[in-house]
């Protein structure tokens, strides 16, 4: 895992990468021990005072097989909603808003 952010007055850039690899187990049957995958995040979010806080963001992730997932993953379509069983790359985008009071 590898992140970083970086402040710049009222913006704030940030981007993170995870890479959930294989497994080795002497298991005969395939469970999602063959496949990897890499997942990688960026964004940008504004500080636009008065408790309000704009955000965006994009990501990516690519599998290294169409399959079951990694072992590491709860579901096969966990953290991204991009299932691994029918795509082996997929993209997601949003927008937001923060207020706190």
């Amino acid at each position: 895992m590898l992140g970083a952010r970086y402040k710049m007055g009222q913006w704030t850039a940030h981007t993170g990468l995870t890479y959930l690899g294989k497994a080795a187990t002497p298991n005969p049957s395939e469970r999602g021990q063959s496949n990897a995958a890499l997942i990688n995040t960026l964004g940008l979010s504004y500080e636009a005072g008065q408790g309000f806080q704009f955000y965006g963001f994009v990501g990516a992730v690519k599998y290294a097989r169409l399959g079951l997932a990694p072992m590491s993953m709860p579901s096969n379509s966990a953290f991204t909603n991009v299932d691994s069983r029918v795509t082996r790359s997929g993209n997601w985008a949003g927008l937001g808003a923060v207020y706190v009071f």
